[in-house]
């Protein structure tokens, strides 16, 4: 998948210049396509049957993969790793070409902290087997995430990467994916004239792949090689379309929808290629044309709408604004209002989770009138006990007789009065503190809010001016403080749960050793990126299982790890040490920082 987005970060020019050596590589990669794959040391396994079968499974999980079939990949994979593991075969040529599809399906799903964690196990399988072909596909996988990361010098470090390998491995099949990344990189951190130099060499390298009839059987090892040619016209045509060269843009949107109903590609991409396509003809005031691009736009997301979550709907967006700016030059008003409200509405979508903080603003308001319900009926208690003692008080005048009982009784009504004013001083203190803690709440949860709303409304304001880049830069502004906003409701909810004893815990079976790694290496990215030592040391038998509720238990050690990295200075280490006996299980986060 290609992302598209614009910030407001340059690299400098001269980095353009650390890319010179290209000229003798690519001059080999167009040459002979077939040969390249050959060098590269492809074999078939027709002598085996059983692998045969197997290296047929994983062509089929690219398949899927190539057309953004994601779930059915991951069903394929996840089956043919096992059958791989049972083999011992992981770090075979095909187990490694199994691992590297593993990670992209997980990538393809923001599994980013999973995937990771495969990519850099298998960056290291790929060194120790030399399998240089799939190292250099895994590094453009590994920049793919850390661009979703927003850490361009990481996305740099794997980019050089995987240039080394190409140059002294004469890797043909992957130049064409280097270049459609490469170009992504500039149009996001880099320059436009970068971006339009690695998508035509993208374009020209590819285009060798894609027209050649001999590299059908190279297919078998990697995605369709027409993929970075339909992407690389995809870049041209938006480099083109930005710049007002309509000509040149239409041109590359045509040759995107050819290669993709050629190919074959998910309905999802097919329905932004004829959203752009109808952007092109509004832009070129040719309305009814871009009404039936439009028209194909939405026929297609309409087969995806109910598969491709907040995407599908985000695209909805998308062609209904789209099409309302189309009737609004035909003349057509009440299609007008009607295509603006639902376009609107989807967009509305983004940001539901005021409902969850409204929601929760309204418990804490029954809360504190419970509260101060309750504090009123101590009072109205206190006030019968006092009177309670003044007629005690008129009758220990009257009867002396009674002095010393109605003496003991006083005291003991005394006591019991100072018990209650404690109680209600205590309900008190307690309800200072309930009001700063909302108050400290509500200022946490207004920043969130306030980096939500405040691009809605410039994208509200004045809609004709934004590009839809800068509409995708805004929106994932907005999701990302969204999520932010969920995590602190999700908080609220959980210490309303805790206060009322309806916290209850999830239990389930879980592998001990599994959960610790996966859940420490999922930190792996902010350890390097703060220059940390980490080491993770489990003294757990493989086989061990144990009952627990993994949501807590993952919140608990995010917020020790969290803590250990914040307060722990570069070059020191986070120890986390997990022990078991037979009947406890030890865990221990350690760190050098100060404290």
């Amino acid at each position: 998948m290609i992302r598209y987005k614009h910030y407001a970060l340059l690299i400098p020019a001269m980095l353009f210049s650390l890319f010179p050596s290209f000229a003798k590589a690519k001059n080999y990669k167009l040459s002979d396509p077939e040969n390249s794959m050959k060098a590269e040391g492809f074999t078939a396994s027709q002598d085996d049957p059983d692998l045969a079968q197997l290296e047929e499974q994983l062509a089929d999980a690219k398949r899927h993969l190539f057309k953004e079939n994601a779930d059915s990949a991951r069903i394929i994979i996840v089956s043919l790793m096992k059958e791989l593991s049972n083999r011992n075969l992981l770090d075979s040529s095909l187990g490694l070409r199994a691992r590297f599809i593993d990670a992209s399906t997980l990538e393809l799903n923001n599994a980013r902290g999973e995937s990771l964690e495969k990519i850099f196990a298998l960056i290291a399988a790929c060194k120790a087997q030399k399998d240089w072909l799939t190292l250099s596909r895994t590094y453009l996988v590994a920049e793919l995430a850390y661009e979703f990361l927003d850490k361009p010098e990481r996305c740099l470090f794997y980019f050089n990467q995987c240039r080394a390998l190409i140059e002294e491995h004469h890797l043909a099949v992957t130049y064409p994916y280097f270049c459609i990344r490469f170009s992504t990189y500039h149009r996001i951190w880099g320059n436009r004239d970068s971006s339009y130099y690695y998508a035509q060499e993208a374009l020209h390298s590819s285009k060798a792949f894609y027209e050649s009839p001999r590299v059908n059987f190279a297919k078998q090892y990697y995605e369709d090689p027409s993929g970075e040619y339909r992407y690389a016209h995809f870049i041209l045509a938006g480099l083109y379309k930005a710049d007002k060269d309509f000509e040149q843009s239409r041109y590359h949107y045509e040759q995107t929808i050819r290669i993709g109903q050629k190919v074959g590609v998910s309905d999802y991409s097919k329905s932004w290629s004829f959203l752009c396509f109808a952007g092109l003809y509004n832009d070129l005031k040719n309305y009814k044309t871009a009404l039936l691009y439009s028209d194909s736009s939405l026929l297609y997301n309409n087969s995806i709408i109910d598969h491709w979550g907040i995407a599908g709907r985000g695209l909805r967006s998308h062609i209904l604004l789209q099409r309302a700016k189309i009737f609004n030059a035909l003349n057509q008003q009440d299609s007008v209002y009607q295509l603006l409200k639902q376009g609107y509405d989807y967009k509305i979508e983004v940001i539901n989770a005021r409902n969850h903080l409204h929601a929760t603003e309204i418990e804490a308001r029954h809360t504190d009138k419970q509260k101060a319900l309750k504090i009123g009926q101590q009072n109205e208690q206190l006030d019968r006990e006092r009177k309670w003692r003044l007629g005690l008080m008129g009758i220990l005048v009257a009867m002396l007789l009674l002095a010393t009982g109605l003496i003991y009784l006083y005291l003991q009504l005394r006591k019991a009065n100072n018990k209650t004013k404690i109680q209600a001083a205590e309900l008190k203190q307690l309800d200072k503190v309930k009001s700063n803690f909302f108050a400290n709440i509500s200022h946490e949860l207004r920043t969130p809010l306030t980096l939500i709303l405040g691009p809605l409304s410039y994208i509200l304001d004045k809609p004709d001016e934004w590009k839809k880049e800068s509409i995708q830069k805004q929106l994932r502004v907005m999701q990302r403080n969204g999520k932010s906003l969920m995590g602190l409701i999700e908080e609220i909810l959980d210490l309303s749960k805790l206060e009322a004893n309806k916290l209850e815990l999830k239990e389930e079976g879980t592998p001990v050793k599994q959960f610790f790694e996966q859940l420490f290496f999922a930190f792996e990215p902010q350890f390097q990126s703060q220059g940390l030592d980490y080491e993770l040391q489990l003294e757990v038998k493989e086989e061990l299982y144990l009952l627990m509720d993994r949501k807590k238990m993952e919140k608990v050690l995010n917020n020790f790890l969290s803590n250990a990295i914040k307060f722990t200075p570069k070059t020191g280490k986070i120890t986390l040490q997990v022990q078991a006996s037979e009947n406890d299980l030890k865990i221990t986060v350690a760190d050098t920082g100060e404290g």
